[in-house]
């Protein structure tokens, strides 16, 4: 957040969604769910709280249906009463990195509101959420397996096959990767994710990176939707894919 550059493409339309009945954390007071908003400098965020209080969102300028993702926050949270805080990492698209921070308050399974800082700034958010993603639900492998092919945050095109056992494979600009992606233990609507990259030509050769994945049907009622969140330390990107 907190800068104006040009964007890159990646996907069309936007995840939402807390509700709904079943699974471990209906009746949860913490924080956790998917929220959208928007920010006072004008971008449009999406976010996941995890029910440990850790927190992946993407942030970016939204242009009719079409979502230009600047980068990724991610980091632990704390969430208690209505009020949530947490320490992250901004994650820009170009490859660095900055620290930042969020204070917000939030009403479960409705809103999460409040202000993010980052090198002296700061800008505040409105975040809502709705009944077209499920989060209270659990994920099933059975609904990722298959092959995916979409972009990374800085453009580049990656293509990734998911099995049925829960490990996957993929390359990106001569980069391998592998992996494994299992529904959380949670039984809440997303998936644990560990990624290990090859050797060279990766940036990151044979390291490993680890985070989430949420799939969703877009709202043409035909095609699905996987994204993928990925930090470790102070390298984070995201894989967002159609099918």
């Amino acid at each position: 957040m907190l800068k104006t550059v040009v964007a890159v493409l990646l996907s069309a339309l936007l995840l939402t969604g807390c509700g709904g009945s079943g699974g471990s954390s209906s009746s949860s007071t913490k924080a956790q769910g998917v929220y959208i908003g928007t920010t006072s400098t004008g971008e449009t965020f999406e976010t996941i709280v995890l029910p440990n209080d850790k927190a992946y969102a993407l942030y970016g300028i939204t242009s009719g249906n079409i979502f230009w993702v600047y980068g990724l926050l991610a980091g632990q949270g704390s969430s208690n009463n209505g009020s949530y805080t947490a320490s992250v990492t901004d994650y820009y698209y170009t490859g660095a990195d900055y620290s930042g921070s969020v204070t917000a308050s939030y009403v479960v399974c409705s809103s999460l509101n409040g202000t993010y800082s980052e090198s002296g700034q700061q800008e505040t958010f409105t975040g809502s959420v709705s009944s077209g993603y499920n989060f209270n639900t659990p994920a099933l492998l059975s609904s990722i397996t298959g092959a995916w092919s979409g972009a990374l945050m800085d453009g580049e095109s990656a293509t990734a096959t998911l099995n049925s056992n829960g490990t996957f494979s993929g390359s990106s600009n001569g980069c391998l990767f592998s992996g494994t992606i299992s529904p959380d233990s949670s039984n809440d609507n997303f998936f644990d994710v560990s990624l290990t990259f090859g050797g060279s030509p990766c940036v990151l050769p044979n390291q490993t990176v680890s985070g989430v994945a949420v799939d969703y049907l877009l709202s043409n009622g035909v095609t699905t939707q996987l994204v993928v969140a990925l930090t470790s330390g102070s390298n984070g990107d995201v894989f967002i894919a159609n099918r």
